[in-house]
């Protein structure tokens, strides 16, 4: 869908006389890949997550307001804060425990998708994730790629949005829905059937 409605637009922008920029593994690459081994190989990453990303800032000799400014803390902050508060209360609520285990996977993926949509998927994943769900493949596929139908589902498209408009792009959030109101069913369609396939549902 990307390439189709960008094609052209990322031909010019690779096509012959383009200036070409070599590749260099810096800390940011490093970063990605030190925490997607601690989130496949541990059972509670956050943690060592976040003590390996303070690891690389420091030996990358990143300047602090630089820092502060491109994490945004106030939304960092609000975020985290509305992660906390829903997940305590969605604890002791059980009706969503009833919902999370009698759901079947198409409905699951859906409540993650909307919740997503409604409260941004990181605290949507806290309070879906506070019992445990019956179907959790289903749900992690709802809340990954429902956030995109609007740039307030997710906090990279959130971070993304921030980052475009300080240096002077002017992204479209109609255009950004628009593109994912065809993109996220026809991608949330095709990874359950996936799922289906390979991972067979017990009941």
């Amino acid at each position: 869908m990307i390439l189709i409605v960008y094609g052209r637009r990322l031909a010019r922008v690779i096509g012959p006389g383009a200036e070409e920029t070599p590749f260099r593994l810096r800390f940011g690459a490093v970063a990605v890949v030190v925490a997607a081994v601690l989130v496949l190989v541990l059972q509670r990453p956050a943690i060592p997550v976040i003590t390996a990303a303070i690891a690389l800032a420091v030996l990358a000799q990143l300047r602090l307001r630089t820092a502060i400014a491109a994490a945004n803390p106030l939304l960092l902050v609000g975020l985290f804060a509305t992660a906390v508060a829903l997940g305590t209360l969605a604890r002791g609520v059980e009706s969503l425990a009833d919902l999370t285990a009698t759901l079947g996977r198409w409905p699951t993926a859906g409540v993650g998708a909307g919740l997503a949509l409604l409260v941004n998927n990181l605290p949507a994943a806290v309070v879906l994730s506070a019992h445990v769900p019956a179907h959790p493949r289903a749900l992690l596929l709802g809340l990954d790629l429902g956030p995109n139908l609007a740039v307030t589902g997710s906090l990279s498209a959130a971070l993304w949005w921030q980052v475009a408009r300080q240096h002077g792009a002017r992204p479209s959030a109609r255009r950004y829905t628009a593109l994912g109101a065809v993109l996220v069913p026809v991608t949330l369609v095709l990874a359950l059937l996936a799922l289906h396939i390979f991972v067979p549902p017990r009941f």
